[in-house]
């Protein structure tokens, strides 16, 4: 912005929600998109924009956007894509298709409500009556409060007026206006002088009578009146706006389902993948036909890759869009081109073309939904920052016998340090823990730094990961993303276990949750009752532990059977022996092959989850157990048993063993142990020649057979303790429905 002119400035309104001395440091230029928009269309017009998906939803200068986006377009329909879609940017972004107007006048219709006129003039009119059927007013209550400023009983008593009361803080009483009512009240004595002992004296009194506790009460609640009108005006005024703007919305597959990567229906979104491999790097498409090079056959052999990569967009395989076929109705850019045709003929006043007949017809359709823009905007919270969730809001009624309260309603100040550590600076060990937002540990690492967070017990809470922790030791915390959760007057483990049970709006993507997390109503029983709860959670948590130990010591026996067994190791064996072992690279596949509703689970550089299914083989014969390992991603090892047919892609490598003296196991745990010494990594692939040059020692078979035996048995007691372990969650959850419900 500091490179613009003040004439070039003053073209944006945006302009004057940013201090002069910011201008520099402003990064939010995507806003600024936004109104050039505005300027560039006329009525009428049609905008598709990518933008960063945080327009949707932080505050500041992205609020002032999203009025201008409600006041001046229509929003006709928003791809939500993943962070894979512009490869290492990472960014999560949406593409924004949006139609231009101006005849809106959503301050016109609501001046004349609120002047008591007839209102009904406007073609509009009919949204009033749908905002207050939508908050669940009573409509003659409302009508008193915005017309005549007078507040019912039935209206303090709704839930979003009682919040706003929570929220309020009234001013205290200027001086002039105590006056005021002094000279009009039975303790003025026009006789007294102003500066006068005995008018001071007289004036103190009438502050501490009942007169003007019954004046100052009045004061309050009109200041309590105008604090809510002003944000009822607000929320009026943006439902006028956007109440008849249904929205299209087509949203990218998640990261993850359940804890397991997703990637490989991501990438069939898209249809296309990124590609970091040394000598490969950049987008590689998915097709369904193979590149025709004959007229660039006598070209260079790189410069014949770079064509075919080139010209394979033509036959990109993806359910987006058809590029020979914009009318393709099995490709979701015909489902949205019909949705913003019919949109723009319902408000294109004169332009009544031909509807479209001819439905959408394509795979992957649970991600395509409509929804009216006035359920994407969160209109019952006292803050109204506008942001546009792409998840039409779903009431979930919390079931319980007890009174419910929001949880940014009873949280408390925390009090003391409240000292960060960036995550470079976090140490391996060390004398106070460092908790961060990662789930997989419950203490990240270590630091030295002294001034610890002293004010317990807290909760951690992930920003982004949506992760709690209860901690009840000093700690310092990380600056990835946590927050601090202290409550009034409540016992602090009891929140945290209801917390744990809850389902966070849009958990599944990369933003900050906490603005989510504080609108959770909370049941609030007596505090013998959440004693109880917490006591009854604490022995599932007992034997969560307990079997956690459990398993750490069958690992540490595994280990150490393993220990035993290589050190009666003797015979010398190498990889490369083919009279005992047969390895071989599995094969590229494309991701379009890859459909959850087959049934042979395909493995890639991650040989512990498979990560799609397939419905044909590579290799003809599982009659033994296969040794596989991941060629070039973090180095992992693991055994595939007989008779259990499996995919093995262009980055797993399999191994079968042909002598009778090694059993498959035993040998998983020597190539894993020679990985690791070797060095294997993402950056130094285990290619099949590196494998081959390997040379391992083995122990005699029956010493073989009575080691993994009793490894098996092990493995045996670990998953019981998972299967333990895997049903705590469930078993809190039955704790507090038993004492709430």
């Amino acid at each position: 912005m500091n490179t613009l002119t003040d004439d070039d400035r003053k073209q944006f309104s945006l302009t004057d929600s940013i201090e002069e001395k910011a201008y520099g440091a402003n990064n939010s230029i995507e806003c600024f998109f936004i109104e050039r928009t505005k300027h560039f269309l006329r009525s009428n017009g049609l905008v598709g924009i990518v933008l960063p998906s945080s327009i949707l939803s932080n505050g500041n200068l992205y609020i002032k956007t999203r009025e201008l986006l409600f006041a001046n377009f229509n929003i006709l329909a928003i791809v939500n894509l993943n962070s894979r879609t512009f490869g290492s940017t990472g960014t999560n972004t949406i593409v924004l298709f949006a139609q231009r107007v101006k005849n809106k006048n959503s301050h016109g219709l609501l001046e004349t409500f609120e002047a008591k006129k007839d209102y009904t003039q406007y073609t509009t009119y009919q949204a009033i009556n749908n905002y207050i059927q939508k908050q669940g007013y009573d409509k003659s209550s409302y009508f008193k409060f915005m017309q005549d400023e007078e507040l019912s009983e039935a209206l303090k008593q709704h839930e979003i007026f009682a919040d706003y009361k929570l929220k309020f803080k009234s001013s205290p009483i200027k001086k002039a206006i105590q006056m005021e009512w002094f000279k009009a009240s039975s303790f003025f004595d026009d006789k007294e002088k102003e500066n006068s002992k005995a008018f001071k004296k007289l004036f103190d009194d009438f502050c501490k009578s009942d007169e003007y506790k019954m004046l100052a009460e009045e004061e309050q609640e009109r200041q309590f009146i105008s604090f809510a009108k002003k944000i009822e005006h607000d929320k009026l005024n943006t439902f006028i706006q956007i109440e008849s703007n249904q929205v299209a919305i087509l949203q990218s597959p998640p990261d993850k389902v359940g804890n397991k990567s997703n990637k490989a229906q991501i990438v069939k979104f898209l249809g296309y993948d990124w590609s970091n491999r040394k000598g490969d790097e950049g987008i590689k498409y998915e097709t369904t036909h193979k590149e025709n090079n004959e007229d660039i056959a006598d070209s260079d052999e790189s410069d014949v890759e770079i064509a075919t990569a080139i010209n394979s967009i033509k036959y990109i395989d993806t359910p987006l869009y058809n590029p020979n076929d914009a009318w393709d109705n099995s490709k979701f850019a015909f489902a949205i081109r019909k949705h913003i045709y019919n949109q723009c003929r319902k408000f294109s006043f004169g332009e009544n073309k031909e509807e479209i007949k001819s439905d959408f017809n394509g795979e992957m359709g649970e991600l395509l939904s409509f929804a009216n823009l006035s359920d994407m905007v969160d209109f019952s919270r006292t803050e109204f920052d506008k942001s546009i969730k792409l998840t039409v809001d779903k009431k979930i009624e919390i079931k319980s016998k007890y009174t419910l309260q929001r949880l940014g309603d009873l949280l408390l100040k925390v009090e003391g340090n409240q000292t960060k550590v960036a995550k470079e600076d976090i140490l391996s060990s060390g004398s106070i823990p460092v908790i961060t937002q990662e789930a997989s540990s419950f203490i990240t690492g270590y630091t030295e730094e002294q001034k610890v967070i002293t004010d317990l017990p807290l909760i951690v809470f992930g920003d982004h990961s949506c992760t709690f922790k209860y901690v009840d030791f000093e700690f310092v915390r990380g600056a990835d993303g946590t927050q601090l959760i202290k409550v009034n007057n409540q016992n602090l483990k009891y929140i945290y276990e209801f917390l744990c049970s809850v389902d966070i709006d849009n958990k599944d993507k990369y933003e900050r949750h906490f603005k989510y997390l504080k609108d959770v109503k909370i049941p609030l029983p007596p505090l013998d009752i959440q004693a109880q709860i917490v006591s009854e959670c604490e022995e599932v948590d007992e034997e969560y532990n307990n079997n956690q130990i459990n398993i750490e010591k069958y690992r540490k026996e595994i280990a150490e059977v393993f220990d035993e067994l290589d050190n009666k190791a003797t015979k010398d064996i190498r990889f490369s022996n083919t009279s005992l072992f047969d390895i071989s690279i599995g094969r590229r596949i494309l991701n379009s092959e890859v459909n959850q509703k087959y049934n042979i689970p395909v493995y890639s550089a991650n040989v512990f989850e498979p990560f799609g299914m397939i419905d044909k083989l590579l290799i003809e014969d599982f009659s033994v157990d296969s040794v596989i390992w991941g060629i070039d991603g973090d180095w992992m090892v693991n055994v595939i048993p007989a008779n259990h047919p499996f995919y093995p892609t262009d980055h797993c490598g399999v191994l079968r063993i042909k002598a009778n003296d090694i059993l498959p196991k035993y040998m998983a745990h020597l190539l894993e142990e020679e990985g690791k010494k070797v060095g294997f990594k993402r950056s130094y692939r285990a290619s099949i020649d590196r494998i081959e040059s390997l040379s391992v020692k083995i122990a005699p078979i029956e010493q073989q057979h009575n080691a993994i035996s009793k490894i098996e048995s092990y493995e045996a007691e670990i998953a019981k303790a998972k299967a333990v372990m895997e049903g705590c969650a469930e078993r809190k959850k039955q704790i507090l429905e038993k004492y709430l419900q």
